[in-house]
């Protein structure tokens, strides 16, 4: 299933309300950007694939974050098992 471009922006700022830290919260917000949700399973999403654009200036310290992201994802989209893919990008937005 595929989501709008609004419900992917919309989306996204759920996933950054549901962060903790607040570092983090702001990084994501100025230095990532939601690309897609690849959800898998009929009538009930089993799992998903969240891919994130990160400027290549952050990947680094991102990925030491990953899993913080992943659980926020968890909470924000009401899916047990997502995994989250950190695309690096010169530019974000």
């Amino acid at each position: 299933m595929k989501l709008f471009k609004g419900d992917l922006d919309e989306t996204w700022s759920r996933i950054i309300a549901m962060l903790e830290l607040p570092s983090t919260k702001m990084l994501l917000s100025e230095q990532g950007k939601l690309l897609s949700i690849k959800k898998e399973g009929i009538l009930f999403w089993k799992k998903c694939t969240i891919e994130v654009a990160i400027s290549s200036k952050w990947i680094n310290m991102i990925q030491s974050r990953k899993y913080l992201i992943e659980e926020a994802c968890r909470r924000a989209i009401g899916i047990r098992r997502v995994k989250v893919e950190l695309i690096q990008q010169s530019e974000v937005r």
